[in-house]
């Protein structure tokens, strides 16, 4: 292969440095790490003149002698660019920022930054601020052309096959054919190799003849189908649709918070008795604790065992309550939770449609205590006889109450009703009741804080068992399909206390497309999952699994996930919670 040597090489000692002869750069040329390594340079390898670079703080100095011991070597600081000042920066960059004496090479000719300020980008020649150091001189004559010179690489292979090459002879070569470079082996023993040495490109050959002319090639694959084209016009506007179905009713918003109780105003003339007003809510009736011989319609609320249970239907009487289609269960029995902090309002849902009309309310709320009549003419007294003290067992006729002592609206003592009190039972507070022992089933009202209590026997109780009061509130989901396993395909965020009964009765699952395999909906509540809903191949009607009864706090989310695999066919799920909110002020929410 031929190859042309750009220049000779000039081994030395390994003690020695190249280039210290006068004729190369006057006393030669070092490059040392620090100022150590300088100062340890053996003198013999030295010559007056000799230039060395210290990389550690890029200082160059000057070889000058040696001191009067003859083994301290001096030296002097000594300027790149002979002395000038000048700083050469190679070839001119545009991304470079040029500072005074920095000189760079630009088009052939050399050219210095002579300002204070940086050159911002400034092209030498066509900006007054660069200075021309050396012009570009004319081309020089055509040389001759030289003689080609050819040799045969004692081996050739891949830069990592070169070491296997290592205790060869002097002069012995190897090519790289990777970059292509030559490598001289310099002298005998390991590792002694000079190079690389590039090789220089020959001139191109002459062009062969043309050949001949080759056979049909076969038949090439189909090509690929093209881009689609350009869209059509746009089509005629079709027939309306059908009007839709009427959508779900959205849930009753939250009522707001109480305002402060005003400041009591100056006693006004007794007014005209007021016109009826009108029909209350229909709502639920506390009945107290449960009895054999009562008689409960829609919406009376009794205790009975820990419970709390609302009537389904009328007319009930020694029907004992439990869950199913004369009661429902509206409070589990458990222990008394801590009391959470007052939900955000829900957004308003949409207006339903209206409703027939209600049943007759129950009796509204009491009105305002009316002014103190002035005192009548003294009656006749009455002897009250000891018999009706406590513990008396004859009967209290109204003639006999004439004659007991009052203070205002309370009967002084201790009065023992079998059944419920009626009529005018209003107190100012807790501290005026009577004894709840001797007043079981019995319902007041607390007028100072708004309450209405009712007694188990054991103690006087807000409306609701244990002090909680309850509302139904259902819940409502709706996804428009069920294609992907293990997705969310709809949520509910909780805005206050939702009670969930264990078994979920009452609630509904339906779709308006039945899946094609049998499908298994699951209940989550945030992290947990609670319950399923399954619908069978073919079903329209689902069913639940609900073990275990769940309260859910305000701020929970509970989603519909589909399980380990959705169906494709399953369309426009709907699903009804029935549940029971747990209001948590001093009033019954409505």
């Amino acid at each position: 292969m031929p190859i042309a040597v750009a220049s000779f090489l000039l081994p030395r000692p390994g003690s020695n440095y190249f280039l210290v002869e006068d004729i190369y750069v006057r006393g030669g040329f070092r490059s040392v790490a620090d100022l150590a390594e300088r100062d340890a340079t053996p003198v013999n390898n030295l010559k007056p003149g000799c230039l060395v670079y210290v990389q550690s703080d890029k200082s160059l100095h000057r070889y000058v002698g040696v001191e009067d011991d003859g083994v301290t070597l001096i030296f002097e600081a000594a300027e790149f660019g002979g002395g000038s000042g000048m700083n050469w920066r190679g070839t001119w960059q545009s991304n470079i920022e040029y500072a005074k004496n920095d000189v760079a090479y630009y088009e052939g000719s050399s050219w210095i930054w002579p300002a204070d300020y940086g050159s911002n980008g400034a092209v030498p020649g066509s900006d007054n601020e660069w200075q021309l150091v050396a012009l570009v001189g004319e081309a020089g004559a055509q040389g001759e052309k030289g003689d080609v010179v050819s040799m045969t690489p004692n081996a050739a292979g891949q830069p990592g096959e070169r070491p296997n090459y290592d205790n060869e002879p002097k002069g012995f070569t190897f090519m790289d054919v990777a970059t292509p470079a030559l490598y001289i082996r310099s002298e005998d023993g390991a590792g002694a190799w000079a190079g690389p040495f590039d090789f220089l490109q020959g001139p191109r050959g002459l062009q062969g003849e043309k050949g001949d002319k080759g056979d049909q090639g076969e038949i090439g694959p189909e090509g690929p189908e093209g881009p689609q084209g350009a869209k059509g016009d746009k089509g005629d506007t079709g027939a309306k649709g059908d009007t839709g179905s009427q959508g779900i009713q959205g849930p009753d918003g939250a009522k707001g918070d109480k305002g402060d109780k005003g400041d009591k105003g100056d006693t006004g003339e007794k007014g005209d008795t007021g016109s009826q007003g009108p029909q209350g809510v229909p709502g639920l009736s506390n009945r107290g604790a449960y009895s054999q011989t009562a008689t409960y319609n829609t919406g009376d609320v009794v205790s009975f065992d820990g419970r709390s249970f609302s009537a389904r239907t009328d007319n009930l009487l020694a029907v004992e309550p439990v869950e199913g289609a004369s009661w429902t269960m509206l409070v589990d029995r458990g222990q008394q939770g801590v009391k959470g902090d007052t939900g955000e309002q829900g957004i308003q849902g949409e207006v339903g449609p209206e409703g027939p009309e209600g049943p007759q309310g129950p009796q509204g709320v009491k009105g305002d205590k009316g002014d103190k009549g002035e005192k009548g003419d003294a009656g006749g007294s009455v002897a009250h006889a000891s018999s009706h003290a406590k513990g008396g067992g004859d009967a209290l006729t109204p003639a006999a109450i004439g004659a007991v002592s009052v203070d205002g609206d309370v009967v002084k003592g201790d009065l023992t009703v079998e059944g419920r009190l009626f009529g005018n039972n209003v107190y100012d507070d807790a501290s005026k009741l009577p004894a709840a022992a001797s007043h079981k089933g019995a319902i007041v009202f607390t007028e100072n804080d708004d309450k209405v209590l009712f007694s188990d026997g054991t103690a006087w109780k807000e409306v609701g068992t244990g002090g909680a009061k309850v509302l139904p509130y259902d819940l409502g989901f709706f996804a428009p399909a069920a294609a992907d396993a293990s997705a969310v395909i709809s949520a509910f965020l909780c805005v206050r206390n939702v009670a969930l009964k264990s078994g979920l009765a009452g609630s509904q699952a339906r779709c308006l497309n039945a899946p094609n395999a049998a499908l298994t909906l699951q209940l989550w509540r945030g992290t947990t999952q609670i319950g399923t809903v399954q619908f069978a191949a073919g079903a329209t009607t689902g069913s639940f699994t609900f073990s275990s009864a769940v309260t859910l706090a305000a701020g929970d989310v509970l989603s519909l996930r589909t399980g380990t695999a959705g169906n494709t066919a399953i369309r426009s799920i709907m699903v009804s919670l029935v549940g029971f909110a747990q209001a948590v002020e001093g009033t019954m929410n409505s």
